[in-house]
């Protein structure tokens, strides 16, 4: 019983064993190595910010002559260190500067009154934006007696008397900057088709996209003007 025991361990010990296999050139192992690391050789816990101001800040406080800030998109920047032979190459990721962006819904229908408030509180100022409002935020549903649509411009004959009646015009597209990126920086400006419809007994309005996505190269072009201001002696890639 007892060999039989002893047997049976060193079959489990054997199981445990790192075997390696030459095939050519080439040297595989039965299973992964990992290696045990000293807490000066491992990646630290990348610190969150929302904003580009807490990024850099933390930035000036890195001791490392190999660090760097690279934009990956409008809505995140992050900050890195070089490459360490010790860590087994892996770079250093001390930090991320990561927005919330709560996005105006384009490309679908909105109330009269919903599409007003985010009109008003998601976008910067535009003339275009005043435009918008100034025409809108004085409709009544009652109050649009023709919706005229030329594909290009839509014209919206409107009360504004007992007797009287006046045509708004709003041409496309409108030049218009959503809240899309870190506020620390100039909001990109972008081409929107602005269409709205008769829905029922109200009034609905859409905003479509028109740029294909051209605003987040200004975006991540704004993000670097910024951080080269911000953090002078920090490399900035992008």
């Amino acid at each position: 019983m007892d060999n039989m025991l002893t047997n049976f361990i060193e079959k489990i010990l054997s199981l445990g064993e790192i075997r390696t296999f030459q095939f050519g050139t080439e040297t595989y192992a039965k299973a992964p190595l990992v290696r045990i690391k000293y807490p000066a050789q491992s990646s630290p816990v990348a610190r969150i910010f929302n904003t580009l101001l807490g990024l850099v800040e933390y930035c000036k406080n890195i001791k490392d002559d190999t660090k760097f800030i690279s934009v990956a998109s409008p809505v995140e920047v992050n900050l890195f260190g070089g490459m360490d032979p010790d860590n087994d190459n892996i770079q250093f990721h001390y930090a991320k500067a990561q927005l919330p962006v709560k996005n105006f819904n384009f490309n679908a229908w909105h109330e009269l009154e919903e599409f007003i408030i985010g009109i008003m509180g998601m976008f910067d100022e535009t003339e275009d934006k005043d435009l918008i409002l100034s025409i809108l935020s004085n409709l009544a549903n009652e109050h649009v007696v023709q919706n005229v649509d030329n594909k290009m411009s839509q014209s919206l004959q409107v009360k504004t008397g007992i007797t009287t009646k006046s045509n708004s015009e709003i041409k496309n597209p409108v030049v218009l900057k959503p809240y899309r990126t870190f506020r620390e920086v100039a909001q990109p400006s972008s081409g929107f088709i602005l269409r709205y419809k008769n829905q029922g007994s109200s009034l609905a309005a859409n905003l479509f996209e028109a740029d294909g996505g051209a605003w987040q190269l200004d975006a991540i072009s704004n993000i670097k003007t910024w951080l080269k201001a911000a953090a002078p002696d920090v490399t900035i890639i992008g």
